[in-house]
């Protein structure tokens, strides 16, 4: 047997800390674990819907600063108003949804919720087995599934992607710009320290170790440093791109933040080794020059 659960899914006019939009109001059969996700704002806990108010989504209550208890009014197609409270918060990505339990609905609307959905929990291989057995039964039935759904909001996510490849584009660029610079500036520095070496007796390898060890502690604190302004930065700019209508992703990415330090190191191996070789082929009689 394929599990589901029967939903209400009603588009409203919502009011809610001084602000007014359109959103969904979601009233599930059943508990809706499983089907629905209802975790938590901040700690992650599941939430379950109650008898009394309604579950507002983390986005309203981060932008326009609604809390539990706090009043909300909703309005139909047919310009009826009804008030209920703000029972608790909810993560949502995207979507202004309201989660309410059947017995709260009927308490705000004072009507029973007419069940216009089904979620289904099916296989890729029952997709199409369900939109056969169904297609027959009515032509206002319309299946979605969670692919369609995504592709909903692809452009957005396009939009996104792009930004991200141009920032990373630029990035790479300046990273090598500053590197060059930066590597060229220190081995200038050091040329009379070099030809001193070698006039002294050290071999070329020597030398080189000298550079090397002085470039990659440098190197290891840049990234460390970048690491840590980078990351509160990274956040600041997530929050500052969301709108009330999506939330971005906000955690850490640690796998994201160690390929950027490999690749930052590996840019600066690559420009030390053109840049050393150059250094170690300072002449002896140079060092009145430097």
């Amino acid at each position: 047997e394929v599990p589901y659960l029967r939903a209400y899914y009603g588009n409203y006019i919502y009011s809610a800390g001084g602000y007014q939009s359109a959103g969904t109001v979601v009233v599930p059969e059943r508990d809706p674990e499983g089907f629905i996700e209802l975790t938590e704002l901040g700690n992650g806990e599941r939430i379950k819907p109650g008898n009394d108010g309604v579950i507002i989504f983390s986005r309203l209550a981060e932008a326009k600063d609604v809390r539990e208890g706090d009043s909300i009014s909703f309005t139909d197609g047919e310009l009826n108003s009804y008030t209920s409270e703000a029972a608790g918060v909810f993560h949502n990505y995207q979507s202004e949804l309201f989660v309410m339990s059947r017995y709260s609905y009927i308490k705000t609307f004072s009507e029973e919720p007419v069940y216009n959905r089904y979620l289904i929990k099916a296989g890729a291989g029952l997709k199409e087995q369900i939109r056969d057995e169904l297609a027959p039964l009515s032509s206002k039935i319309h299946l979605e599934d969670v692919d369609s759904y995504r592709e909903r909001y692809g452009s957005v996510i396009g939009i996104y992607r792009f930004i991200v490849v141009a920032m990373l584009g630029v990035a790479i660029v300046l990273s090598f710009m500053v590197l060059t610079n930066l590597v060229t500036i220190f081995v200038n520095g050091k040329k009379k320290e070099l030809i001193t070496m070698r006039i002294n007796g050290f071999s070329r390898g020597e030398a080189l170790s000298y550079l090397a060890r002085e470039s990659a502690f440098t190197a290891l604190i840049g990234s460390l440093t970048g690491v840590a302004i980078g990351i509160p930065f990274t956040y600041l700019t997530i929050r500052a791109m969301e709108s009330i209508h999506y939330e971005l992703v906000r955690t850490v990415d640690v796998k994201a933040w160690i390929f950027a330090v490999l690749m930052e190191l590996l840019f600066a191996l690559v420009i030390d080794f053109f840049t050393f070789r150059k250094a170690l082929r300072l002449k002896l009689t140079d060092i009145d020059k430097v």
